[in-house]
């Protein structure tokens, strides 16, 4: 577990180990910011980790904002010790979810890769070059030519 008494220091551990990080939980109002602030930046250093926000002032608005901006949940402080348990439990569970299918993601991705294929003719290059090209767009594309 990991612990900072502020923001500033709570990011700078958050980007060290954000591999690491399957939840993190933060107060909204911190020393040195406003946790819905801070709830992008959070998740641009971490972005497979489950961000919970907790405040002992808390409202509706600013709790329909941080679910908008990617919070798991908006808890108010001296709600039962077990439902926040729950809520740990549940984000925790959804970024291990998250970690495997990037896993998995990454593995396929390097499987069907353009560096994966293989050969070295002058026509495979260009067929390569061309589907690089077309790869990014939504475009549908005819192959033809001889089979063999």
């Amino acid at each position: 577990m990991l612990q900072a008494p502020d923001a500033s220091r709570g990011l700078e551990l958050l980007r060290q180990h954000a591999a690491e990080v399957l939840v993190l939980l933060s107060d909204v109002k911190l020393p040195d910011g406003y946790g819905l602030d801070l709830l992008p930046r959070y998740k641009q250093a971490a972005p497979l980790a489950e961000v919970i926000l907790m405040t002992a002032y808390g409202t509706i608005p600013d709790g329909v904002r941080a679910m908008k901006d990617g919070a798991f949940d908006y808890l108010t402080k001296g709600d039962s010790d077990d439902q926040l348990l729950v809520v740990v439990e549940r984000a925790a569970e959804k970024a291990r979810l998250q970690q495997r299918v990037a896993d998995l993601e990454k593995k396929i991705g390097a499987q069907y890769s353009f560096e994966s294929m293989i050969g070295h003719s002058a026509a495979l290059a260009q067929a390569k070059k061309l589907a690089q090209r077309v790869a990014p767009t939504d475009s549908t594309v005819l192959l033809e030519g001889p089979t063999g």
